[in-house]
């Protein structure tokens, strides 16, 4: 009892959380990113035809859980921003909330508060809450995951087994495994990761009967060892090598430690604290390492073995970052109140979490209120939608709309005729041999001379964000545009820019 006596608490922070989103969602809301579109666009096909089809005729199969639970908002409350990313906001909530039961059975009350405050002022959590796409969900899934589990494999050590409750355990890992496979291809990685866990507890139970691992950082080593090379040996392409990945997704495999080094430094810095303490410390040293395995073995499949690097894949296990940086933070202080000088060290544990606090409130201060429409630590969001209304209020009739990301015109403008684009385009060949958007079904601008046959006895707009001026547009293509077409300053910003063309 003296355990949960204080387990209200946990509300206080879950609070400040749907406070802050509320804000993001109905104060300053976001528009929509481009790959949200893609669900938003696949419920309204649902809706109309009953068919989850893009503007293009194709079918967008990809996480239909994620459209689903738009269409069910939709269907509710009406087409709209806040409508789509609703269920997401609850999702967010919810994977909070077992983030603390996790935490708590495997830590302390205390340490499982201290997470949940973490992650209640994230603007990485707050953001992906609030976003019409899987991560969150995915970062839900797995925390049922690694929760049920550990739960399964603790009733299996009780003498006086229920089997009752394993059966419903056991059947409920199985039930989020095939849940997860219709929500991301990284239900692979739930499955490495219980994968490595077990193998840790068959060697430390091998090395309790003969000695063979008296310390448990070797134990560690070797059981991490042991999953990486198994996963390369039989599965070189886990957990998800795309045949095309675009170049500006190609990182190195140390993408994923800078990304932790350059946002995260002290949650890092605490988090190793945690594990030193965990590999030092006898308490929780059974215990704990499920959140040690369900944070690294992620990080280091994603980091050796996928091609495609985004910060976002690395989010759903964000929680047990935290979890860590939690107990790091308590295994400090712990140690600064024993240290001979301890006003000093205490002082310098107190500096480190006060510049910790600040660094996440500046950071989520600037994803509810900037202008700049951020994604946080990656590339921010253009202005379509204020693009779009400006072109809306002084197009004609019989004009064309160019755009290089057809299908954020296409539902902020209604209207996209191409997609100005020469590399990294995703398309589809029509009965005509035209190559089209495989979203919009926009015609695809995929050279120099199909641009300025296009364009030719023609007039219009053009609409742009910063890809314009990069590899994606052929050098001709952007020396035409600059020189030739006005640049309707009203209409654009630094994130976004319009331009109007007469016919040639």
């Amino acid at each position: 009892m003296k355990k949960n006596r204080w387990s209200f608490l946990v509300l206080f922070p879950i609070a400040a959380f749907i406070f802050l989103a509320l804000i993001e969602l109905k104060i300053y809301p976001h528009q929509f990113w481009v790959d949200e579109l893609y669900h938003v666009f696949a419920a309204i096909g649902i809706l109309t035809t009953g068919h989850p089809l893009l503007p293009s005729g194709l079918l967008y199969e990809r996480s239909i859980i994620t459209t689903l639970l738009i269409t069910g908002a939709f269907k509710v409350l009406g087409v709209s921003e806040f409508a789509a990313r609703l269920p997401f906001l609850i999702i967010g909530i919810l994977s909070i909330t077992v983030t603390y039961f996790l935490v708590r059975e495997i830590y302390t009350h205390h340490i499982a508060l201290l997470t949940v405050f973490f992650l209640s002022i994230s603007p990485w959590q707050l953001y992906w809450s609030t976003n019409v796409r899987m991560y969150i969900l995915l970062q839900l899934l797995y925390l049922i995951f690694l929760y049920s589990g550990y739960k399964l494999l603790k009733e299996l050590e009780n003498r006086d087994l229920n089997k009752k409750r394993v059966s419903m355990l056991f059947v409920g890992l199985i039930a989020v495994l095939i849940l997860t496979y219709y929500v991301h291809q990284f239900y692979i990685l739930f499955i490495a990761t219980g994968a490595a866990y077990l193998f840790y507890l068959a060697f430390k139970n091998l090395s309790s009967r003969n000695g063979i691992f008296k310390k448990r950082i070797p134990l560690l080593i070797f059981t991490i060892s042991a999953i990486l090379i198994f996963a390369a040996l039989l599965y070189s392409k886990i957990p998800h090598t795309p045949t095309y990945t675009p170049i500006g997704m190609r990182m190195g495999m140390e993408f994923y430690t800078l990304l932790l080094v350059r946002y995260f430094p002290l949650y890092t810095l605490f988090a190793a604290v945690s594990v030193i303490a965990i590999l030092w410390k006898e308490e929780n040293r059974d215990r704990a390492p499920i959140v040690i395995f369900g944070f690294l073995v992620p990080f280091l499949l994603l980091s050796l073995l996928l091609d495609q690097k985004n910060s976002r894949y690395l989010f759903f296990t964000f929680p047990l970052l935290m979890a860590m940086a939690a107990h790091g933070v308590y295994e400090a202080w712990e140690k600064a109140t024993r240290f001979r000088r301890k006003t000093l060290a205490k002082s310098l544990v107190l500096l480190a979490i006060a510049l910790l606090l600040i660094q996440t409130c500046i950071g989520t201060y600037s994803m509810i209120y900037s202008d700049y429409q951020p994604l946080p630590y990656e590339d921010p969001h253009p202005h379509w939608r204020y693009a779009s209304e400006y072109v809306e209020k002084n197009m004609k009739e019989d004009e064309i709309v160019l755009s290089t990301m057809p299908i954020c015109t296409l539902y902020y403008l209604g209207k996209t005729d191409y997609w100005l684009r020469q590399n990294e385009y995703y398309g589809y060949i029509d009965q005509q041999g035209v190559l089209r958007d495989r979203y919009t079904g926009a015609m695809i601008l995929k050279d120099y001379e199909t641009f300025i046959n296009e364009i030719k006895g023609k007039h219009g707009w053009i609409i742009a964000d910063r890809k314009l001026e990069s590899y994606f547009t052929d050098f001709q293509v952007q020396e035409y545009i600059k020189n030739r077409m006005m640049l309707h300053p009203e209409g654009s910003d630094e994130t976004i820019s319009v331009y109007r063309f007469e016919k040639a």
